[in-house]
């Protein structure tokens, strides 16, 4: 539901109450907002006229939006500061690059059905005394 709340007394801006129900945590109303900002971006841009958007949902989602960034930013600067030390250290890149490879090979196996396994079985009398 949009309704127009303030006018400036210069009829500069107009201030719009849009509510959206739901819990800002959910994805599917996130990306509900999402099309919903894109949509009234697109739609006032043709105007002429500038959209901003706040509240409890704008900010879930901006934070969300940020996030993302902030962690492929991060993941791939680290991933740079690593390789870096790898050719200092080791002084050729591809020697640097090997130990990088055989930890991604070795991450990406599913572990081996033994490790998933207790290490040791209590007795049936255990059993009974624990319970």
């Amino acid at each position: 539901m949009v309704e127009p709340v303030v006018t400036a007394p210069d009829q500069g801006f107009r201030l719009l109450s849009v509510e959206l129900t739901g819990n800002p945590t959910d994805p599917g109303m996130q990306n509900l907002y999402r099309a919903f900002r894109e949509q009234a971006r697109a739609a006032f841009a043709e105007a002429g006229l500038r959209t901003g958007f706040t509240g409890g949902l704008a900010d879930t989602v901006d934070s969300a939006d940020a996030g993302k960034t902030r962690s492929t930013v991060v993941g791939l600067v680290m991933l740079v500061v690593i390789l870096l030390l790898h050719v200092l250290v080791f002084r050729c890149f591809l020697a640097a690059l090997l130990p990088l490879l055989a930890v991604s090979v070795s991450g990406a196996r599913r572990p081996a059905p033994w490790s998933a396994r207790p290490c040791w079985r209590a007795s049936t009398s255990t059993r009974r005394h624990l319970s």
